[in-house]
């Protein structure tokens, strides 16, 4: 007794199924086994099965010849060679059937079972059963049901591992049959994306993303690469922060966190990337766009180390529009700037020598904690612009730095920059490797502003002033204070005589030039004895002024006892005739 190779199984053959496209179904699944003869038949039987009306008269036609048709076929007794036919597969009709085998029986007679008979497997057997070489149409039939919660109550039944290995074969309707426990407990990496795709379908959206949220980080890893844009969206907050995105691409990127949304959503975008490490947010920086560096939190950015980034990612990262005409321009400046704020000292120390123009970024709080020493001259410039339109503003940044800090940048500045010093950090440096057209511009000597030039080279101690002596120009002797001159060593001054400014002056002669009497007085009375026996030799005879000036010093007071002890009294012979010759 054999069955028809092109029909489906008698209890398939119902009004019900004719009418209601049943038939065109079960040739479509009988298609996808057997021989490829067997497909063909299947396949042109189910094109004439398609379309309305002559789906329900070819039905109806196939029903009679399959119901009608004698299922015993004699075999006469010829006297040949016994022909081997293929093992017939022997329906049990009777369910009670299976259940009166043992369970080594069920597994034995297993790939026999019909797929009618393959529904009435007993719940006590089917979690005990291997399915691992089982064909996919038969694994499909044990749970081909009409009835869809039967379906899932005998689906549950199985084991983790049976699910395992019947996976790849499911149909993606029975997907569906999974529960929320076998979910938690399977390997997806031998599913492919469009088997991934109806696993958790975007049409059933709610569900699929609360199914979704039962797997496990390892279980989202190893389906990472296969995720559609569809179901990068169903990524949980729990289980975003576990996941390793280093392999992820700037598409993978954009469809995980898009940039081009409405307000609502690009919130919850920006909540959703919020929710990443700063380990993950450094694996994924190369390959963000730049428009998705807005989402970058607070939190994560004092975390990143920015020691790695590239100048031209930090010029994305830190964008800033030069000339703003729209205002999204001057509010992505002012976040920008407020961004960079959060920076610590040292992350910005990592970065000082990538910023270019982006130094002006620098907020008061950073600046005092920086180390100038790498800066370029042109990163200089842009950080302390020095203009009439900010310059009250570029010295009140420039007074916040420490000495040291100008000192590191002293031998860098343009010769206008050193106005910037404040009163308070100009006593503090150290002048020696300034060359005189450095000196020239940061004490300006002219008729414009003279009271402001020697109340700052006032502020000078006696050693720097003795630093600077040698590159000082003849009328910056004019600048030194009553205050500063009692405490240098006259005999360092130059005596080279300088002809072509100043006409055979010698530069001592400076110190009492272009003060009016009461100044020069003054500045008279506060030299020591010493320092106008060291100084003499430096003022030729021929100055008038000057020695008479000396001698009514020598008369004002006790002269003598102020001149060192030491080999200096030889002089005073001489002194003591050339006060006489001037009195």
């Amino acid at each position: 007794m054999i069955t028809s190779n092109y029909s489906l199984n008698l209890p398939s053959y119902t009004i019900k199924n004719a009418l209601l496209w049943g038939n065109f179904k079960g040739h479509c699944l009988r298609a996808q086994e057997g021989s490829l003869g067997n497909r063909i038949v299947h396949v042109l039987i189910a094109a004439a099965e398609l379309l309305p009306v002559i789906s329900q008269i070819a039905s109806l036609f196939e029903m009679l010849i399959a119901c009608n048709t004698p299922r015993n076929i004699h075999i006469p007794n010829v006297q040949a060679a016994p022909i081997q036919l293929p093992r017939p597969i022997v329906p049990v009709n009777n369910p009670a059937l299976l259940t009166d085998l043992s369970l080594e029986q069920v597994q034995k007679k297993l790939p026999d079972l019909s797929e009618n008979d393959l529904l009435h497997i007993s719940d006590e057997y089917l979690p005990q059963l291997n399915l691992r070489d089982l064909p996919a149409a038969k694994c499909r039939a044990i749970f081909n049901n009409r009835d869809l919660n039967e379906n899932k109550r005998r689906f549950a039944l199985l084991t983790a591992s049976q699910v395992q290995q019947i996976l790849p074969k499911l149909n993606p309707h029975q997907y569906l049959f999974l529960s929320d426990s076998q979910l938690q407990k399977l390997d997806f990496i031998s599913l492919f994306s469009s088997q991934l795709k109806h696993l958790f379908s975007y049409k059933l959206r709610n569900e699929n993303k609360r199914r979704f949220a039962l797997l496990t980080a390892p279980q989202v890893q190893q389906i990472l690469p296969k995720l559609g844009e569809e179901l990068h969206k169903f990524i949980s907050d729990a289980q975003l922060p576990q996941l390793d995105l280093a392999r992820f691409s700037q598409l993978q990127l954009e469809q995980l966190f898009p940039f081009d949304l409405y307000f609502p959503e690009l919130l919850r975008v920006s909540e959703l990337f919020a929710l990443l490490t700063a380990s993950q947010v450094q694996q994924i920086l190369p390959a963000l766009r730049h428009e998705q560096y807005d989402f970058i939190s607070d939190a994560q950015l004092l975390q990143l180390d920015l020691a790695r980034f590239s100048q031209l990612q930090l010029k994305r990262f830190f964008s800033w529009s030069s000339a703003p005409q729209t205002w999204d321009e001057i509010r992505q400046n002012e976040r920008n700037k407020k961004r960079f704020a959060l920076l610590t000292a040292s992350q910005v120390q990592q970065i000082l020598p990538k910023l270019g123009d982006k130094v002006l970024f620098i907020s008061n709080a950073q600046l005092p904690q920086l180390d100038f020493s790498l800066l370029s001259h042109l990163q200089l410039k842009e950080l302390f612009t020095f203009d009439h339109f900010n310059l009250a503003e570029t010295r009140r940044r420039f007074a916040l730095l420490t000495a040291s800090q100008v000192q590191q940048i002293l031998p860098n500045w343009e010769r206008w920059q050193y106005k910037l010093i404040s009163d308070a950090q100009l006593p503090q440096l150290d002048f020696s490797l300034l060359s005189h057209l450095q000196l020239k511009e940061l004490f300006t000597f002219d008729h414009f502003n003279l009271a402001e030039t020697r109340r700052r080279f006032a502020l000078l101690t006696a050693p720097q002033v003795l630093q600077i002596l040698p590159n000082l120009d003849d009328p910056h002797f004019q600048l030194i204070s009553t205050k500063q001159l009692p405490h240098l060593n006259l005999d360092q001054f130059p005596t080279k005589i300088s002809e072509s400014l100043f006409q055979g002056y010698n530069k001592s002669e400076y110190l009492f030039q272009g003060y009016n009497k009461a100044e020069i007085r003054e500045r008279f009375a506060c030299l020591t004895g010493g320092q106008i026996v060291n100084l003499i030799p430096n003022i030729p005879m021929t100055n008038v002024n000057f020695y008479q000036r000396l001698a009514k010093q020598i008369l004002a007071r006790d002269f003598l006892n102020t001149v060192p002890q030491d080999g200096t009294r030889r002089l005073i012979p001489d002194l003591t005739e050339i006060v006489t010759s001037y009195i």
